[in-house]
């Protein structure tokens, strides 16, 4: 049945592996031969009292590709302290992009990318070294999502702080494919965007079928000051906003009275977009989503007014992945905290229409013990896969669940 664990994928449809002393998955990538990439990153694994950018792959059942790395896993330290990673892409010939953050010699994080051969060694090819780090704004930055475009060019999208840290904002960088700023996109292959009044924050990205970009985060807004909103931005291919979306390229949507962050983006067959997060009413946050027309305007056959929002468990929710099927439905994944305090995994799925499907799991919704998803992708044969980490009380390991359709 639809949302049941795929017992033919690791023991009993979960797989988890140790990487480190503790380790946080956070992106997750599926090659044309059906092996899986989980990356994040893993404490202590380069004898120092750091985080590592970290990366895993398995083969189609599950198990460790010895192929890879050693045993399966590659750790990186590009940065002189805490090095992350948050997100993964693979080119058409099979080498593999690994973006996130590494702390530079100032001590601010700077955007980073690492190209990996496919069997797990750096790409000397990429920069000299297989590492590019850009300096964006003089502060704290970092990519958490990436697109290889059509023409072989990679786009990747996060936020800047600047050098005082005083403001966040929404930024883009765009390379050529040997790693080199591609000059042509924004000001020096750079784009900086304020959106609202101090903390924005990028977080995930897409490319529409017309070239345009969109980048969408959380912005926070002075009427619900602390509170933040979802912010979706929409650029043309050469990195100038687009002002024909939104409000002068800017779509800002208030989803409860608190805090709104938007962590996923995805395009629907139909050209509309779903933008999902969570949101906190003062009491508990609860999963989230808004769906906008190709203009930015909000789809008003979506969920209420555009909206939705979902509560799960007994407290906490959050929506960190989203991903669409063939059928046009939409999955949600990230966690759900129970009375207890334990985090369990997540998922929800929606019909086109925000409505939730009661035939995954009967109800709409899933839960798993006892982790956290902040990937997921959908196999060629339909069956969903999640990534993330699990905690056994003592430490985090990285996980991947699989679950029929």
């Amino acid at each position: 049945p639809a949302g049941t664990l795929d017992t033919t994928f690791g023991t009993h449809g979960i797989v988890t592996s140790a990487i480190g002393s503790s380790g946080v998955a956070q992106a997750m990538a599926i090659q044309s031969d059906g092996k899986i990439l989980l990356g994040g990153y893993a404490f202590g694994t380069s004898g120092t009292s750091d985080w590592d950018m970290a990366l895993t792959r398995y083969l189609i059942d599950g198990s460790l590709d010895a192929n890879f790395g050693i045993g399966g896993k590659v750790t990186i330290a590009p940065g002189i302290s805490h090095d992350y990673g948050y997100a993964l892409a693979i080119q058409n010939d099979g080498k593999i992009l690994f973006a996130g953050q590494a702390t530079a010699a100032s001590t601010e994080g700077d955007f980073t990318l690492v190209r990996f051969n496919p069997d797990g060694s750096l790409d000397n090819n990429f920069d000299a070294d297989g590492i590019v780090t850009t300096d964006m704004a003089g502060g704290v930055d970092a990519v958490w999502a990436i697109v290889i475009q059509g023409d072989g060019k990679i786009l990747v999208g996060g936020s800047a702080n600047n050098a005082s840290g005083s403001n966040n904002d929404f930024a883009l960088a765009r390379y050529n494919s040997n790693g080199s700023l591609d000059t042509s996109f924004g000001s020096m292959g750079k784009v900086i965007t304020p959106v609202g009044n101090s903390q924005d924050s990028g977080y995930d990205l897409a490319v529409q079928s017309d070239g345009k970009i969109l980048l969408g985060g959380s912005s926070n807004s002075a009427s619900k000051f602390p509170g933040s909103n979802f912010a979706l931005l929409r650029y043309h291919p050469d990195g100038s906003l687009d002002a024909s979306f939104g409000s002068m390229g800017k779509v800002i949507t208030a989803i409860g009275n608190s805090w709104d962050t938007a962590e996923a983006l995805a395009i629907q067959g139909d050209g509309k977009i779903v933008l999902s997060g969570y949101t906190y009413d003062g009491a508990q946050y609860d999963f989230a989503a808004a769906c906008y027309h190709a203009d930015g305007s909000l789809d008003m056959n979506f969920g209420i007014g555009g909206k939705l929002k979902t509560p799960i468990g007994a407290t906490h929710d959050g929506s960190f992945a989203s991903a669409i099927q063939n059928d046009g439905k939409i999955i949600l994944a990230g966690y759900s905290q129970l009375a207890s305090g334990q985090y369990n995994i997540a998922l929800a799925r929606y019909h086109a229409n925000g409505s939730l499907d009661m035939d995954f799991d009967s109800d709409g919704v899933i839960t798993t013990p006892s982790g956290t998803v902040h990937a997921i992708a959908i196999q060629g044969d339909g069956k969903i896969l999640v990534g993330g980490y699990f905690n056994d009380g003592a430490k985090n390991s990285f996980f991947l669940i699989r679950y029929w359709p």
